[in-house]
């Protein structure tokens, strides 16, 4: 490679030191980084000597690489940036520190000020690494020696402690690592898989007393199969160059990081098999159950590293997934079968909150990290994964909480703040989707605000997670407060959102409407967490009905190019109603006040929406009357909700709740959708409801 050549290229690197930050979270990857440092400093000091060069050099090449190295490029990214790139030994992810309040109106000024600007795309940057030596393409992948080394030397050491425990045991002891020692010992793929045979066949004949050892064994044959892969993908990533490289890196870190978590999983599980199989003997059938279950999540979690081994990725993560949903089933059987032993049914006691409808969602999460890193939203797919690890710990502290008889000692303190932990982390994730989004469709004040709000939102998991790992008392008004904050934060991306998209329609004031609404939300995201902060007006309600006025100002301008003037005027009429609504909110208007405001912009949409989709004579029939009436509806279920107790008349609650919610729905249809058959049939719903708790009440009455 010539002395120019090496020079731009690292120049190139330079200009890419946030994604090599990404991953270089091993120390051979932190000193090739260290090595592109050094040999750039020896490269200018030996090219600028060539005559004519710096004239050559395009300007901004060049101020790149030197603004690179005067902001410190290797020092370690923000906290948000990297709250989910590097995992420690634990396998728990960093959570970020507490942010300030003051961090809002910072962003605020600097997104209003800021023009668009493109992100740096690494898309010419593999071609340049991939013609590096391969020798140090495979510094940039997780190395798992050590580890192995790490399991290999504690087998020997258990081996050595159950000959000691055991002396029975020490000729079949013997044997088994005879075997062990074969397979470590051979040189070549074929001979080792033929050799893991032998360990394999002879697991099933071994005493529970060493279901330690063939747990290790399991942990060491993962440990191979992920250095195959590794070993593999560098020599593919040498020779494919078609997809940015520092993508595929991440993707192969992020495979090897799953085998990783595989081996702990395998861990666990065997501890979990052994106790439930010694419970059951002496207590319980319903601890087999258990058993059974977590060592078909050790063979499924085994499986995923023999097709990751074999390289079929895709096919290999089912396994992966069905694994940790064995995983969880385990523990959920185990502390039924806890329960059982007290003498209570399962549905006597809930799992930290964790409802049978939500259990469905948590088995899915490593496969919506799966689809996130796809997508490649990275920080949402490590962020849906640490999700899944909180709701494991919570299940895991409610078994390994200490019991009595008493059915509240199935409630564990620990397990519900790491169910909460998780909880905020899984909205995290969705929100950090939705900013990797943003950022694909160039909505950059958008994409900000959505990561802004994810990084509440971890922080409000971290209140919990830190009060489960120190055992001490959550602060959870705190993490209340930082969700509230998320919740403002991420109402407000969604409007700078909206905004961006009608502005590329050609929609100026309707933009300008919606970033309102935005800047609304941030108010409220900044007032939420003082005291009587809602005294002085309710800017999260000012920032819905100012999104409620952009979306009919938009209505009014389609109309308008429709020409359907009765709807036009319908349409300007509720964007009137919902800015005197919002005007009404921050002044800090009185209820009643509010809803004469947005209930008369809800009228003039609904009836705008007749005119524009079926006519002047239905739109004219639609009379004030007709809409009052349904109004009266749910004056009339609240009224009636207010009066009773829901443990005596559930039936007549349930009944009344469903009506409210329908009529909800009925007006969602129209004003955010304009869709006239969906909110008929949500009205009529509401009415069918309503009368079934007519009914109920007059039998009672």
């Amino acid at each position: 490679m010539s002395l120019l050549s090496r020079f731009l290229l690292c120049l190139l690197l330079l200009a890419f030191l946030q994604p090599w930050r990404l991953v270089a979270s091993t120390p051979a990857a932190d000193g090739v980084l260290k090595y592109v440092a050094e040999e750039e400093t020896f490269l200018v000091e030996e090219v600028t000597g060539e005559e004519g060069f710096i004239n050559e050099l395009p300007l901004n090449a060049a101020q790149t690489g030197l603004h690179a190295i005067e902001e410190g490029a290797f020092i370690a990214a923000p906290a948000f940036s990297s709250s989910f790139t590097e995992v420690p030994a634990t396998g728990v992810l960093v959570e970020p520190p507490v942010s300030s309040l003051d961090e809002i109106v910072m962003d605020q000024v600097s997104l209003m000020e800021r023009a668009n600007k493109s992100t740096p795309q690494a898309s010419n940057l593999g071609d340049h690494t991939l013609k590096l030596p391969q020798g140090l393409i495979a510094n940039f992948l997780r190395s798992l020696e050590a580890k192995q080394a790490v399991y290999k030397a504690e087998h020997q050491q258990t081996a050595q402690e159950l000959q000691t425990k055991y002396p029975e045991l020490v000729q079949q002891i013997d044997a088994w690592k005879w075997v062990v020692d074969a397979w470590n010992g051979c040189s070549t793929p074929e001979a080792k898989a033929a050799c893991y045979q032998n360990v394999a066949g002879m697991t099933f004949s071994m005493p529970s007393e060493l279901y330690r050892l063939v747990a290790l064994s399991q942990a060491m044959k993962i440990m191979e199969d992920a250095i195959a892969y590794i070993h593999h993908l560098s020599s593919v990533l040498k020779e494919d160059g078609t997809n940015p490289f520092f993508t595929e890196i991440n993707v192969v870190n992020s495979d090897v990081q799953h085998l990783e978590k595989a081996v702990d999983a395998i861990m666990r599980l065997s501890e979990q098999r052994n106790r439930c199989l010694t419970l059951a003997a002496k207590t319980d059938i319903k601890f087999k159950e258990a058993a059974v279950t977590a060592q078909e999540a050790i063979a499924s979690y085994s499986q995923f590293a023999q097709e990751m081994k074999e390289g079929d990725a895709p096919a290999a993560f089912l396994f992966y997934v069905n694994g940790f949903s064995l995983e969880f089933k385990a523990l959920k059987s185990e502390l039924e079968a806890q329960g059982a032993t007290k003498g209570y049914k399962s549905y006597q006691f809930m799992i930290n909150d964790l409802k049978p409808d939500r259990i469905n969602d948590i088995e899915k999460l490593p496969e919506k990290a799966a689809q996130a890193r796809r997508e490649d939203a990275i920080e949402a797919a490590d962020a849906f994964e640490q999700a899944a690890c909180y709701y494991l710990q919570a299940v895991q502290a409610a078994v390994n909480e200490p019991k009595t008889d008493h059915v509240c000692s199935f409630i564990s303190k620990i397990g519900g703040d790491f169910s909460l932990a998780a909880f905020y982390t899984s909205i995290a994730a969705k929100t950090l989707q939705q900013a990797a989004l943003a950022k694909h469709q160039g909505y950059e004040e958008a994409m900000k605000m959505f990561e802004k709000a994810a990084d509440y939102q971890l922080q409000a998991a971290q209140v919990h997670s830190q009060a489960a790992k120190t055992a001490a008392s959550a602060d959870s008004k705190k993490a209340d407060s930082f969700f509230s904050i998320a919740w403002h934060i991420r109402d407000a991306a969604g409007s700078f959102e909206k905004a961006a998209e009608v502005k590329r329609e050609g929609l100026g004031e309707v933009a300008t409407v919606f970033e309102q609404a935005a800047n609304y939300y941030l108010q409220a995201a900044k007032t939420c967490s003082k005291e009587g902060a809602w005294e002085g007006g309710d800017f999260s309600q000012a920032g819905e009905y100012a999104n409620h006025a952009a979306r009919s100002l938009k209505q009014a301008a389609q109309a308008r190019s429709e020409g359907k003037a009765e709807a036009v005027s319908e349409f300007d009429q509720a964007v009137q109603a919902f800015f005197q609504a919002v005007q009404s909110s921050i002044n800090g208007g009185k209820y009643d006040s509010i809803r004469i405001h947005y209930q008369d912009a809800y009228y003039h949409q609904w009836r705008a929406e007749i005119y524009r989709q079926e006519g002047v004579e239905q739109g004219d029939a639609f009379s004030r009357q007709i809409f009052d009436d349904f109004e009266k509806l749910y004056e009339k279920i609240i009224e009636r909700r207010s009066t009773f107790n829901i443990e005596d008349y559930k039936g007549l609650f349930y009944e009344l709740c469903c009506a409210g919610e329908e009529y909800k729905l009925a007006l969602r249809a129209v004003v955010d959708d304009g869709d006239l058959e969906a909110a008929r049939a949500h009205q009529q719903k509401a009415y069918e409801h309503y009368e079934r708790g007519e009914i109920l009440y007059g039998k009672w009455h």
